[in-house]
């Protein structure tokens, strides 16, 4: 992975902070999924923000609600169902499609062998404007390519 999740929470606190949100360091866990990686279920209460990533690079960053465990857990692996996926996104990139020889078939298994997965687990009561300023947050720090 080339980028730092621990530094992302921590400047991510300070940047809360001075926008006058109090986040505790421990009010933000951080699970890393390394490739080959297998989505886990959202767990009871939290919400997330998660980034995957390739060797040299971002894919995309998502989030996802209290109630939203099919976004997740499955969504991003697939091209049916939700129509703002990772799996969508590689399928649609002609150069991945060709140089992976990706298809609906096996694109979410290349995902789950070819990327990383970093959660930011955040208890439900951040949902709203802090999992959103979140969200913005990785966003611009990490300029995914989908």
């Amino acid at each position: 992975m080339i980028w730092n999740p621990e530094q992302i929470r921590v400047d991510f606190l300070r940047v809360a902070r001075t926008a006058g949100t109090e986040i505790q360091p421990d009010d933000i866990d951080i699970e890393t999924l390394e490739m080959p990686h297998r989505p886990m279920p959202l767990p009871a209460g939290k919400i997330a923000v998660f980034v995957f990533s390739d060797t040299d690079r971002v894919l995309t960053v998502s989030m996802t609600g209290p109630n939203s465990n099919p976004r997740y857990q499955y969504q991003h692996y697939s091209v049916k169902g939700a129509p703002s996926t990772l799996a969508r996104s590689l399928r649609e990139d002609s150069y991945m499609v060709q140089r992976h020889r990706l298809n609906d078939d096996n694109v979410g298994d290349w995902i789950k062998r070819r990327t990383d997965r970093v959660n930011f687990l955040l208890d439900e009561s951040y949902y709203g404007r802090t999992l959103d300023r979140l969200k913005d947050f990785v966003l611009d720090r990490l300029r995914p390519v989908y």
